[in-house]
């Protein structure tokens, strides 16, 4: 049954072989867990989860839109942006900083549905970056794809920790055929 999931401004039309799809960072799923983190959006598939991340890219700001509920400040939340411009050039350790962020979220998530006892499937990730551009989106989905242990890394291994790692936009989701067999992405 097809189902459609709005987040952070990004509505995703999953396609009817969806067979669950929502937010988890939100009350209902993941309030009061301050100790761990969490990607936006979990898709099950018959063989497979999608933990989908969410993020906006400012130009204007200088560095990824970070929507904390606790910081209503604009120039606190610049402050702590870890792609800040930092004279007028990109840091590239700040790229780094998103990375590690990004990581921390799936491997949070990770185990937070492994103590539910809720993965029982492979597990794809999918950063949507939205205002990068593409030198920016390759850097990271490099650095992401370096920090994830992909496939089975070991012999003792009878999974992969994540099956693929992908850092994309909204156009490269839908236009890419491995994707938007999943469904359409949008932003509002």
């Amino acid at each position: 049954m097809a189902k459609t999931i709005s987040a952070d401004g990004y509505t995703f039309e999953f396609v009817d072989e969806v067979v669950d799809a929502f937010v988890i960072d939100s009350p209902e799923y993941h309030g009061g867990m301050n100790a761990m983190k969490a990607v936006d959006i979990i898709a099950e598939f018959p063989n497979e989860y999608l933990f989908i991340e969410l993020k906006k890219y400012d130009a204007a700001r200088g560095g990824i839109e970070f929507r904390c509920p606790l910081w209503d400040d604009k120039a606190l939340i610049l402050a702590h942006c870890p792609l800040a411009t930092n004279a007028g050039k990109r840091d590239k350790a700040s790229v780094k900083r998103i990375a590690h962020d990004l990581r921390r979220k799936y491997c949070d998530t990770l185990l937070y549905r492994f103590a539910e006892d809720r993965i029982n499937k492979t597990v794809n990730y999918i950063c949507v970056v939205e205002g990068c551009d593409s030198a920016q989106t390759l850097r990271l989905q490099d650095i992401m794809k370096n920090a994830m242990p992909r496939g089975v890394a070991r012999d003792t291994w009878v999974r992969p920790i994540v099956k693929n790692v992908a850092v994309v936009n909204v156009a490269t989701w839908n236009g890419t055929a491995q994707l938007n067999r999943y469904g359409k992405c949008s932003i509002e």
